[in-house]
């Protein structure tokens, strides 16, 4: 009986602990947490223009259970020309890139990015990044732009 008991009680505590554990990564009343840590990356220039990744963090703090998916704006000179949904491959996944073909060279191209909950349409402040040149030729270089 003793045995029955402490089995019984040893569930109970791990079902807390779980239930904890949700809790602590996921209120499904509140807005996900923002994406940090937003860099951009060009990576060729080709004749149909400029090749960037744009690549964020998920958020560590907050409520980073709540996201589903981020959405990702692409502003070319000032003007928004796209807007993406970029779908989580696991939940615990700790960074999520979008690959952008076809910047044309020398414009100026920024991103922002946001994380959604599909079932409550809350979505997190934004992320953005600083704008960067298209350039017209040259190296393949990284830059770390502001969140």
């Amino acid at each position: 009986m003793a045995r029955v008991a402490i089995i019984a009680l040893l569930a109970l505590v791990a079902g807390a602990g779980v239930a904890n554990a949700k809790l602590a990564i996921c209120n499904a009343k509140a807005r996900p947490a923002k994406p940090t840590n937003v860099v951009v990356t060009r990576n060729m220039i080709t004749p149909q223009g400029a090749e960037l990744t744009v690549q964020w963090n998920n958020p560590t703090t907050g409520d980073t259970g709540c996201i589903d998916f981020f959405r990702v704006q692409t502003f070319v000179n000032g003007r928004q020309v796209s807007e993406e949904g970029v779908q989580l491959s696991n939940p615990t996944q700790m960074t999520a890139s979008l690959l952008k073909k076809g910047i044309q060279a020398n414009s100026m191209a920024g991103f922002k990015v946001y994380a959604m909950n599909r079932a409550t349409q809350k979505k997190s402040d934004i992320a953005s990044s600083s704008s960067v040149k298209a350039a017209s030729g040259g190296a393949t270089t990284g830059r770390r732009l502001m969140a």
